[in-house]
């Protein structure tokens, strides 16, 4: 009977450690993400992108959260990486709140 016991709670932890190494490798897969928030982000504020030279990529703006309120971060050029993409700032709807999803370089 103790046998039982410890062989139901060896596997319920197997199990509970494999599911955490599989969402900890999905969040680490997206990046980290910032405190969640209680209010939705305003809309994005539309930017005109200027010039730029080859080699160079696009970074967009997003709202980001100082803790007290959102502040636009203006969008910017960035080196371009080879073989990377750039997947852009979003906010997310969470449970009864937002939380953000930085910016981040992704293999092709």
């Amino acid at each position: 009977m103790i046998f039982q016991s410890v062989s139901s709670i060896a596997l319920a932890f197997a199990l509970a450690l494999t599911t955490f190494n599989v969402a900890h490798a999905q969040l680490a897969a997206v990046g980290p993400t910032i405190t969640v928030v209680g209010q939705q982000p305003p809309p994005p504020i539309v930017e005109m992108k200027r010039n730029h030279t080859p080699g160079q990529v696009w970074i967009p703006g997003f709202w980001n959260w100082n803790g007290k309120a959102f502040i636009w971060q203006a969008g910017h050029f960035d080196h371009e990486r080879r073989g990377q993409i750039y997947v852009p700032t979003t906010w997310q709807s969470v449970g009864n709140g937002w939380a953000m999803v930085p910016g981040h370089w992704v293999a092709q």
